[in-house]
């Protein structure tokens, strides 16, 4: 099993707010590639969607939602 920790910027942001989250892969060894993607209609990421992941490192990616409510990313670790 792999543990993946996400931090967000903002956890209430508005309409259209860019938030940026930080993933990590905390016990992972070597390098790992991470997909990032939207959870939900409306949400939408800025820029690079994948990523390689050091052992240790981190990855930030910027969304945004286009409608109220809920929106959020998923995170998939692919080998």
């Amino acid at each position: 099993m792999m543990r993946i920790e996400i931090r967000f910027s903002s956890i209430d942001a508005a309409v259209g707010e860019r938030v940026e989250a930080e993933i990590r892969l905390p016990g992972a060894t070597g390098i790992r590639r991470i997909e990032v993607l939207p959870d939900c209609a409306g949400v939408s990421i800025v820029g690079p969607s994948e990523f390689l992941i050091e052992e240790g490192g981190v990855a930030r990616v910027r969304f945004t939602c286009s409608v109220p409510g809920r929106g959020g990313i998923t995170v998939v670790v692919k080998d």
